[in-house]
Order: structure tokens, then C-alpha cells, then sequence
């Protein structure tokens, strides 16, 4: 009989999620770890900086890749909304309500090393960014606009002659 091997991650809320190794060998930085600590012990590794809700929506993502291999995940430099597969797409819809969760889950799949997600995380949020004006741009990013009347009407003049050029 074949037992599967479980791994224990322990997240930022407390909370104890059992990963097998399959789903594992999706997270290169969680893969590496428990590879270096297998030979001492079957210790939890705790995320500090990665909450339940997180964590699932990765596993999530991870365990439907796993069990559909040949769904085609483009490559960084064919990523684009038309070459996901429907599910990608769905995953993370473009819109403000998950910007948030998108944020988020950029953070976490940089330090899980998840590359595939992290270029749709990414893509995702460029596709929320097309076609936005300035303001709204700085509404999506919560970015303040520190530039004076003044000053925006010089950067708006020098870019209409930039454009005219």
C-alpha cells in the first residue's frame, strides 16, 4: 500500500493546512525547505507572512494545474488574457473588487516562487490598469498625487510636445 507523504504548513492566522508532495513541488521556496528539514524531523514550517485565505487560493490554483497537466500555462513572454485557459481567467478576474486578493496573492507566490501565477497575478493587475486615466490610477494604487496645479500643468504641456514630436 502506498501512503502518500503530507506536509504541514502553518500560516500567519494559526491555522494548519496539510500540502501532499505533489502540490508541493509546485512551491520551489516551500519544496526547498522541507527537502532541508526532512532529514531531521516531520516539523511544520510556519508562513509568517501568508494567511489561510491566501494560502488556499494558491493550493487551489495548484491543485487544478496538477490534475489538469495539459492545460497550456503561457510562458511569460505569451501571457496574455486570450492564451489562459478558462480557468485562469476566472481565477482572478481583472476588476477592482480582487484588487486587493491579486496584491496579496502577488506577495505570496513571489516568495512561494510560483512563477506561472505570479505572471497571471501579474497580468491581472495590467489588465485592471489599460486604459485608465492618471486619477484613476492613482484610486486603483492608492497612490496620493503629491504634484501642485503648477507642476501637473508643466508635466501635461511637456508631454502634449513630447507627443506632437
Amino acid at each position: 500500500m502506498y501512503f502518500e507523504k503530507i506536509y504541514t504548513i502553518i500560516v500567519s492566522d494559526g491555522k494548519k493546512i496539510e500540502v501532499n508532495k505533489e502540490d508541493l513541488d509546485y512551491c520551489i521556496t516551500l519544496r526547498d525547505l522541507f527537502e532541508n528539514v526532512e532529514f531531521c524531523s516531520n516539523e511544520p514550517i510556519y508562513l509568517s507572512d501568508i494567511d489561510s485565505d491566501i494560502f488556499n487560493k494558491i493550493l487551489e490554483w495548484i491543485q487544478y494545474h496538477r490534475n489538469n497537466r495539459n492545460i497550456y500555462i503561457p510562458d511569460k513572454d505569451d501571457m496574455s488574457i486570450e492564451n489562459l485557459c478558462e480557468f485562469d481567467k476566472t481565477f482572478l478576474s481583472p476588476s477592482l473588487e480582487f484588487k486587493d486578493l491579486t496584491f496579496k496573492l502577488i506577495i505570496a507566490v513571489n516568495y512561494l516562487n510560483i512563477n506561472d501565477l505570479l505572471n497571471i497575478c501579474c497580468l491581472n493587475i495590467s489588465e485592471m490598469m489599460k486604459e485608465k486615466s492618471v486619477e484613476e490610477l492613482r484610486n486603483i494604487f492608492d497612490v496620493e498625487n503629491d504634484y501642485t496645479l503648477e507642476e501637473e500643468k508643466w508635466v501635461k504641456e511637456e508631454n502634449k510636445m513630447n507627443e506632437e514630436n
